[in-house]
């Protein structure tokens, strides 16, 4: 359904989050998490890149360093080849004043990776400028050792065969840590020995038994699982799209649904999905039995940047998806919901990081079960 006038209002009455307050997640992006993912870049590009190029980079990183204000596409030579998106963000920038540091984090988290590929002249020469990390990530040992992992995980029959989806489930889950923009976390599953086997102490949301049931309803419904469609919002690729491709062939295999969808290209808009255009709208709710939502990013899209109780249902702040969803993400970011005040507590008592650190993660869904 489309959102409804009282939820709009309810989302804006949550605290937007901004860049500005010294010390969060969100403005530690700009001074030291963005500054080292560039440098990085640069260093893995440096013979690739012109000398035009590399100053380009310097002065977006020493723009984030000084605070200074978000660049706008038509500030670029004419010579410069922008993408169809250019447009919308030189609309959403233009006249706001906006700084690096002083800014709506998640319009300005993704406008650095557009203003990147401009720079870099990726929308002329069509070449990635993570594309040398991605290869070099991928010629390691451990992504595929932990796909292995997966594809090892026993096939059985009744209840042993739930057990295994809810273990791919989660090995999907835990993949959202290799997250190529937040390193500390990504090095927790980088390592020869990592392991993507983790308590379910961590796992403060586990929705994981309502996700089969939902798939085993519909099942029965359509008399056939090969009648039932599962559409993926990925987050990052390498490591992680190993075991979102794992999980995805393990639906597809073994009989819990007959499709699997991973590409549409508004997926990598800047928006919120209550304002998903109609035809998508209508696509997802006529044609996808489950929306498997991947990471931070995208449920920060569900949840509009903000900062709801954590303590809110989840039905609550989510109630216009179009159909039903699971996110599956670690936590690297501020914005959730769907706990309970006594997890709230024993949380901020225990670890008062524990919204962005990475290590805690969720299975959190909303499904109509009748």
């Amino acid at each position: 359904m489309k959102p409804s006038i009282e939820f709009l209002e309810r989302v804006h009455r949550q605290v937007e989050i901004r860049t500005d307050v010294p010390g969060s997640f969100a403005n530690d992006t700009y001074v030291s998490r963005f500054p080292e993912l560039l440098r990085d870049c640069l260093a893995d590009n440096h013979e690739r890149f012109s000398a035009e190029q590399r100053d380009r980079i310097l002065q977006l990183i020493e723009g984030m360093h000084g605070d200074a204000d978000i660049p706008l596409p038509s500030q670029l030579p004419k010579t410069v080849v922008k993408s169809f998106t250019s447009e919308q963000w030189e609309q959403l920038l233009a006249g706001e004043e906006y700084t690096w540091q002083n800014s709506p984090w998640f319009l300005g988290e993704q406008y650095v990776f557009h203003w990147l590929l401009l720079i870099t002249d990726y929308y002329s020469t069509g070449i990635d400028p993570f594309r040398s990390l991605k290869v070099k990530e991928l010629s390691e040992g451990t992504p595929w050792r932990l796909l292995q992992n997966a594809i090892d995980l026993p096939t059985e029959s009744g209840q042993d065969r739930n057990n295994t989806l809810k273990r791919f489930l989660k090995l999907c889950l835990w993949g959202n840590k290799a997250d190529g923009c937040n390193k500390e976390v990504k090095n927790t599953v980088s390592e020869k020995d990592a392991s993507l086997v983790f308590s379910d102490e961590l796992l403060l949301v586990d929705h994981s038994d309502r996700v089969i049931s939902l798939l085993e309803q519909k099942a029965h419904e359509l008399e056939g699982s090969q009648y039932l469609s599962v559409e993926y919002i990925n987050d990052n690729s390498g490591t992680e799209l190993l075991l979102d491709l794992a999980l995805a062939d393990h639906l597809l295999s073994r009989g819990w649904c007959g499709k699997g969808t991973f590409n549409d290209i508004l997926w990598n808009c800047y928006s919120y999905y209550w304002e998903f255009p109609t035809k998508l709208h209508t696509r997802l709710a006529r044609e996808s039995t489950l929306v498997i939502i991947k990471g931070d990013l995208n449920y920060r899209h569900l949840l509009g940047d903000r900062l709801w109780a954590p303590t809110t249902p989840v039905e609550e702040a989510v109630p216009y998806f179009p159909t039903a969803f699971v996110a599956l993400r670690t936590l690297k970011s501020d914005p959730v919901v769907g706990l309970s005040a006594e997890t709230v507590n024993q949380l901020e008592k225990e670890d008062p990081n524990w919204r962005c650190n990475g290590m805690r993660s969720m299975i959190q869904s909303v499904l109509t079960l009748e």
